[in-house]
């Protein structure tokens, strides 16, 4: 079975004509990040599944599946962005990670992320007027179910998913596990700005001094939920952005003036890109990032392989795009009709 990793490592070389790389990390960028060698999580999950890859992943490098439209790669996932039109309006958009078959899935005006669950299906956003929504979106594109939940007294910010039913929500002073159709389960009382999850031991972000010239830290601390709670200090005058964790939750990339890696065990801060550079987030299973530049187009900054560094951009006709996330191929083509 081809793992998710095999087909990301494969879509980076058609994003450049490489040469092919042991899975051990060969090929990384002076200064880059070092390669984690051992099983991803989501080698693990999909050891067994039958992943829905897109139809045109066996795409001949150089070929362009849409053509001046996207990116002459194959397309390896998918990407969820926000676009905003003309008069101002936010869109949810859903489309393959080169850039192609964009499906609009809602325009109820999500704040934050919107992120994908394990499933690779669903996604979940908080809106402007206070309700959790989740939709489930097929490979095709087509929305197959919409629920919302009001959160009641819960004032989120940002979401991310805590296992296959439950998310953390992100308030002023606690992280809140929420159940789907459920509702309220815990608090976690941390005074965080930003966060992050891969299920248990989320990454919170607190404010704090560290000291002349330091522009972050990284520590532990005990987590209620079983696992560390691994803390992100930043200066308290620094403007931070959106921080999320790699799929194999050892590094962590951040906005903060700039983008920023940082490991989570020990290991100097790296930034990249300019200083306008925004809403990070790891794609092509950690092996790249996707961000959003100033001027609002979508770029992946390459981690690995032997053009490490180089910086690729969706055409430049499509603009005023905003908060990225991908996700790997489905787990199954035989989509669900449910969304929790």
């Amino acid at each position: 079975m081809v793992s998710t990793r095999t087909i990301a490592l494969v879509a980076l070389c058609a994003l450049a004509a490489c040469r092919t790389l042991p899975l051990g990390g060969e090929g990384i960028a002076d200064g880059g990040v070092e390669a984690f060698d051992g099983p991803r999580p989501s080698d693990l999950a999909l050891r067994d599944a039958a992943p829905c890859v897109p139809v045109d992943r066996d795409a001949a490098v150089g070929d362009c599946p849409c053509g001046a439209s996207g990116l002459c790669r194959a397309a390896t996932g998918r990407l969820s962005v926000q676009t905003r039109s003309m008069s101002g309006q936010l869109r949810l958009v859903v489309m393959d990670d080169n850039g192609c078959r964009k499906s609009e899935v809602a325009s109820d005006l999500p704040i934050g992320v919107p992120r994908w669950a394990p499933d690779h299906e669903r996604l979940a956003y908080i809106t402007g007027s206070g309700m959790l929504n989740v939709i489930r979106v097929a490979p095709s594109g087509k929305v197959m179910c919409r629920a919302s939940a009001s959160l009641g007294g819960v004032r989120a910010s940002e979401v991310a998913w805590a296992g296959d039913n439950e998310l953390w929500l992100a308030t002023d002073g606690a992280l809140v596990r929420w159940r789907l159709g459920a509702g309220w389960v815990r608090d976690v009382k941390v005074p965080l700005s930003r966060f992050d999850a891969l299920g248990d031991g989320p990454l919170v972000v607190v404010e704090d001094r560290c000291g002349p010239g330091c522009a972050s830290r990284l520590s532990t601390r005990p987590s209620v939920e079983g696992g560390p709670l691994k803390v992100l200090a930043v200066e308290p005058m620094l403007r931070m952005g959106p921080v999320r964790l790699a799929p194999e939750a050892g590094r962590a990339v951040f906005e903060l003036a700039g983008l920023n890696f940082a490991p989570l065990q020990a290991g100097p801060v790296q930034r990249f890109g300019d200083l306008g550079d925004r809403s990070p987030a790891f794609a092509l299973d950690g092996r790249a990032i996707v961000y959003t530049t100033d001027d609002g187009r979508l770029r992946y900054h390459v981690l690995l392989g032997p053009d490490a560094g180089q910086e690729l951009t969706l055409p430049s006709s499509w603009r005023n795009v905003y908060s990225p996330d991908w996700a790997p191929p489905p787990l199954s083509c035989d989509t669900k009709t449910t969304c929790w």
